[in-house]
């Protein structure tokens, strides 16, 4: 199955969108995928390819999402806060809060956005309870990269890997 992933900002304004993600695992809690070579539009309506396979993982409770981007020499993580997600029929749609949390092969990790994340609170005035529920997930997100917590797992991460090159390769026979 493949679905189309729509990044939104606080007032539901269009931010991002990534076209073909194919999914590899679905329950009640989480969803996790990889894409490939898909179309990004940006919400000033730039387009682009991404040039490496990523794999994604998203949750409907946490508030964040993780991606790996599988570049050949310097692969790494990509995280960012963000509401947990919403998904009806073929598209997966959550709310991105600016705050991103990038993450090297060695897991070493570096915080991004932040000054972004202060203006944007400003702006769209962010409720105390939201800034306190995101500032707790970034920890939270933190103490996963350090303890190598789900996809932050090497393990995990290949198997979702070999999961979607299995499938690709039946697309092929």
């Amino acid at each position: 199955m493949t679905i189309k992933i729509i990044a939104r900002k606080h007032d539901y304004s269009f931010h991002r969108s990534w076209e073909y993600n194919t999914v590899l695992s679905e329950n009640d809690q989480e969803i996790i995928g990889v894409n490939n070579h898909t179309l990004v539009t940006n919400s000033d309506s730039s387009t682009f390819v991404t040039e490496e396979r990523g794999l994604f993982y998203f949750s409907k409770e946490k508030w964040f999402n993780i991606i790996h981007i599988d570049q050949e020499k310097n692969p790494y993580f990509y995280c960012n806060l963000s509401s947990p997600f919403k998904k009806v029929g073929d598209i997966l749609t959550y709310i991105d809060y600016d705050i991103d949390i990038k993450v090297d092969a060695n897991y070493n990790y570096k915080m991004l956005d932040l000054d972004e994340y202060e203006e944007n609170r400003q702006y769209f005035n962010y409720p105390n309870e939201l800034d306190k529920r995101l500032k707790e997930s970034m920890n939270y997100l933190i103490s996963m990269i350090k303890n190598k917590e789900s996809i932050f797992s090497e393990a995990r991460l290949n198997a979702y890997y070999k999961k979607y090159e299995k499938i690709n390769r039946r697309k092929f026979d």
